[in-house]
This record gives C-alpha cells, structure tokens and sequence, in this order.
C-alpha cells in the first residue's frame, strides 16, 4: 500500500545556499546581508538590465551612458530591496527592471528639461536686432522714439510701409510723423538758443 507523502513546502532560502527562485533570491536580499546577495542578484538580472539600457539614453554632458548603466542597477536593486512579488516567479526578474527603468527614465526626462542651452553669439536670428547705439539725450526737440523713427528708416533702410504697420498707422501718417520727426530734430533746444 502506497501512502502519499505530502510535499512539504521547501524554504525559498537555504541557510548557506544559493536561492533556485527569484521570489527566494529577493526574500534573501531583503533578510540577508545586502553585499552579500546584491552580487547574485544584478548578475542573474543581466540579461533584462542590457535590455533596459538600449532605451534609456544619456543626458550629456552630466549622465553618459555609464552613469545610466549604474544608476538603473541602483534602482533595481532600491526596489528589490522593499518589493514583495505577488506575480508568477518568471515574470520577478522583468517587472522589476522595467518599474527601475521607468523611475530612471523619469529622472532622465526632468535632466533633460532642465537643461539650458548656451546660446552662440554668431547664430543669426530670425529678426534683425537693433545696432548697440544707444541714445540718451534727444538732438533738438525730437524724442528717443522720433530719433528711432528717423534711424529705422534713413539707417537701416526699413520701408514706410512695415513701420506703418508696426504701429498700425497707414504710410501716409507714418511719412508725416517721419517728416516731423526730422524737423523737430533739426531744430535746436532752447539751452542753445539761449547760450549763442
């Protein structure tokens, strides 16, 4: 007569053994001596670590793809260290590398946010800027903005038309203003009058 014997559930850790299971192995890592078990375990995780670096790219010049590959082990190895799987022992190994890729792409995308870009001083933009000159006291009676006028049309050459529409005025009105703005420069402020 054969009597059955029950199976009796093995311990996931052996005292002294290495662990069969991934359930086993990051119930050792998070019981047992970290140095210990870290090792064993960023090595049987390899295959899924060199998976997960191929999509996560660096963020020069702060993170190369050396720091990436460090700080995606570090992660996996902070979840594995707090996690306790509920899922199939095969699927342990990929659901903790990507829940560490997807906390390091998060990271990666704010670097990258952050970021300031230098601008280049020989970069053309798309508007011409107005020269260095800077004018202080207004010649005769004309105002900064009369001198500004005069310049944008007689220095740099801006037609009537755009200066009109800037303002929102039609380029009849703007040759007036311009014209005024020119006799107005032309005359002289009463402290000469007053000193010749």
């Amino acid at each position: 007569m054969e009597t059955a014997v029950e199976e009796m559930p093995t311990p996931a850790v052996v005292h002294g053994s290495t662990p069969s299971t991934w359930a086993g192995l990051l119930e050792a890592y998070r019981v047992g001596p970290k140095q210990r078990w870290s090792g064993l375990l960023v090595e049987r995780l390899g295959p899924w670590l060199s998976a997960a670096r191929r999509q996560l790219h660096a963020v020069p010049p702060y993170l190369d793809q050396e720091d990436v590959a460090q700080q995606l082990i570090l992660e996996a190895l902070q979840i594995a260290s707090r996690w306790r799987p509920i899922c199939e022992d095969r699927w342990i190994p990929r659901r903790l590398v990507e829940r560490a890729a997807r906390k390091l792409l998060k990271s990666l995308l704010a670097e990258q946010l952050d970021q300031t870009v230098e601008l280049d001083g020989e970069l053309e933009g798309r508007e011409r800027a107005e020269p260095d000159l800077v004018i202080e006291t207004p010649i005769g009676r004309a105002s900064v903005a009369d001198i500004r006028v005069i310049y944008r049309a007689n220095v740099l050459g801006e037609s009537i038309e755009v200066l009109a529409g800037e303002v929102g005025i039609t380029p009849k009105q703007m040759r007036r203003r311009l014209k005024s703005a020119r006799a107005r420069a032309r005359m002289s402020s009463p402290t000469e009058g007053q000193r010749g």
